[in-house]
């Protein structure tokens, strides 16, 4: 984002009248003028900061903090700067926008911990300190810390451990007392939309008193929960040992957490309004389609920079881009819709460099990635579509010999002008050079193909069309001694058996598939165009 103006305006100009001087006057009416300058300076300046920080709302964390650091230290004087910090501190301890209290925890720890910013007072500063202490252990992002407690049995039970099986649902965490009268209508409102949504939620409800008499009788008069799919289990702890006071911040009831499958917070300080929001939008079901034309041309513009010097790992480059822009943030539906574009996107390029790196992106980002890509949607979508490009991209790779697989083809070559016409099976093209192209028909054993060009192709194909005529140039030039053609239509209609052995074989998915061999026979490169 690019930092408004407004707020550098203002704080140089709240600078200077903060230190400027009337010309003339008695010292009593200079003093006034002075105070006045300096509150409208002030307010002015609170105006400015106050329109620059709602700029902020939706903005990342990270760039919350950044933007915070960056707004307090370009107060060059004392004062302002002291009020600017105040500001800025107070804006995102109060904030309603989620998560923002990790940015006045921030600013607390670089700015008024270790003085290079006082609070107004020591009350102010012992309160931050307090509020910094017990709650950054349970901010959005944090592992959901474990805690110690007793079930309404007695039982012991520990929630959150580390090393726990995750049962892939989320987890509703509900501080509460009976004596709160927020907790009763909170309470009320978080059983009517489980019963009512029935949710596949886990619900832990924690009592934070200790009355155990009460509690049951809370518990059974208010707090039952009649939801199949929602598994609730009813907590306390009764020594009050658990830690939940500087863990989760339970200075005050209720509190309400949302924490993920894997354990981390992904929402705090909700409302029972608040989750169901957030949970509606979490588990309801989203159909995704992938390979739009607005995403297709959006990689073909992305690549266009890049393409024609890239090599294998080009793909993945593209890939880790994204993921490290949108992983940060959280965002798995983002990452899906992406990736998954990226995938088709990948699937309708011919190029060498496309297909080389086709393994490892889909490895990396979707077969490995069994935490993201795990519905019914994605395995049809997604991961059956990587999965096989994967295997076909990896059929005959480079280095391996060419398979002993004896195939009609027509080897053409490049001699030297004869005198007289040619006879028999073979035929001649005239060249411009003096030079004609000599084409033999025959079965060949792939596997004795040396210093050779491969082309599988098809009739009526424009591109396999444009491919051979530039086999026939580079065969004219000396740049290739030997091009071998397989037509794939002759393959199909009456050698079936040959056909499937030369698509379990090669990657014939598209073509012209088009590839070259060394002088041992081995694959050199594949994927390659002539033109």
């Amino acid at each position: 984002m690019m930092r408004l103006p407004l707020f550098i305006a203002a704080s140089v100009m709240a600078a200077i009248t903060a230190t400027g001087h009337p010309s003339d006057g008695t010292a009593v009416s200079m003093e006034y003028m002075e105070a006045q300058q300096d509150s409208t300076a002030m307010a002015r300046l609170d105006a400015k900061l106050k329109e620059y920080l709602a700029s902020l709302d939706f903005e990342p964390l990270k760039i919350k903090c950044e933007e915070a650091d960056f707004i307090i230290s370009a107060c060059s004087d004392s004062a302002i700067r002291q009020k600017t910090a105040e500001t800025v501190y107070r804006h995102f301890l109060d904030s309603k926008v989620m998560g923002d209290e990790a940015v006045a925890i921030h600013i607390y720890d670089n700015w008024y911990a270790d003085g290079k910013v006082t609070m107004p007072d020591e009350a102010g500063l012992w309160e931050a300190r307090l509020f910094a202490t017990v709650n950054r252990q349970s901010l959005i992002g944090c592992r959901a810390p474990g805690l110690q407690l007793e079930d309404i049995d007695g039982n012991p039970v520990e929630i959150f451990r580390h090393d726990a099986q995750q049962d892939g649902r989320y987890t509703i965490l509900y501080f509460y007392d009976t004596g709160c009268p927020k907790c009763r209508i909170e309470g009320i409102l978080l059983r009517n939309v489980l019963e009512n949504d029935n949710l596949p939620v886990n619900l832990y409800a924690i009592y934070t008193g200790q009355d155990r008499d009460k509690w049951q009788s809370y518990v059974t008069e208010q707090l039952s929960i009649d939801a199949p799919e929602t598994e609730t289990l009813h907590l306390w702890c009764p020594g009050a040992e658990s830690g939940m006071e500087t863990s989760y911040g339970i200075i005050q009831t209720p509190r309400m957490f949302l924490v993920r499958p894997d354990g981390i917070i992904a929402g705090r300080g909700l409302d029972t309004y608040a989750l169901e929001q957030l949970l509606t939008d979490i588990l309801a079901p989203r159909e995704i389609e992938y390979g739009s034309d607005e995403a297709m041309e959006m990689f073909r513009t992305a690549f266009s920079s890049i393409e024609k010097g890239m090599g294998c790992e080009g793909v993945s480059m593209m890939a880790d881009h994204i993921s490290d822009s949108v992983l940060e943030h959280q965002d798995t539906l983002l990452y899906k819709q992406m990736i998954g574009d990226l995938l088709y996107f990948v699937s309708s390029q011919r190029g060498e460099n496309y297909k080389c790196g086709t393994p490892a992106f889909a490895d990396k980002y979707i077969l490995e990635r069994s935490d993201i890509w795990k519905t019914s949607e994605d395995s049809l979508k997604v991961v059956s579509l990587a999965v096989l490009m994967k295997n076909i991209a990896e059929l005959a790779p480079a280095g391996q010999k060419m398979p002993d697989i004896k195939v009609p083809a027509a080897v053409i070559t490049c001699k030297a002008k004869a005198r007289t016409g040619n006879a028999g099976s073979q035929s001649a093209q005239k060249t411009a050079a003096g030079m004609k192209l000599k084409t033999e028909y025959g079965t060949y054993n792939l596997g004795s193909l040396k210093n050779a060009t491969v082309i599988f192709h098809t009739e009526g194909c424009n591109i396999c069309k444009a491919e051979i005529s530039a086999a026939y140039r580079s065969l004219e030039s000396g740049e290739t001694g030997k091009v071998v053609l397989i037509d794939m239509d002759e393959m199909f209609s009456s050698k079936p058996d040959l056909a499937e052995q030369l698509l379990d074989s090669f990657d014939l998915s598209a073509l012209p598939f088009i590839l070259t061999t060394d002088s041992r026979a081995r694959i050199a490169r594949k994927y390659i165009s002539l033109q």
